[in-house]
């Protein structure tokens, strides 16, 4: 299932903020798919993302690159956040 793109508030989630979104709320899909989503999302916009999800949530955050070590401490907070 594909949800059209203008759904999606991308110039407030693609600020480089942490992100915490919901099912149901914030997204119709999976949150498997959601994530795929803002990974093509920010494809599309020349940037990187980091997402991470659970039941019916995911946490994301998109971003120009890592640096070595970057992207485990990237994981690492969206992992804590996501368990909030």
């Amino acid at each position: 299932m594909s949800e059209p793109r203008s759904s999606y508030p991308w110039s407030e989630w693609t600020d480089g903020r942490m992100w915490r979104v919901e099912q149901g709320r914030d997204f119709s899909v999976s949150p498997e798919v959601f994530v795929k989503v803002v990974r093509r999302q920010a494809r599309a916009q020349g940037l990187k993302a980091t997402a991470v999800c659970g039941e019916g949530t995911a946490c994301f955050q998109f971003h120009q690159g890592d640096t070595p070590g970057e992207r485990d401490i990237r994981l690492k907070a969206l992992r804590q956040y996501l368990g909030r």
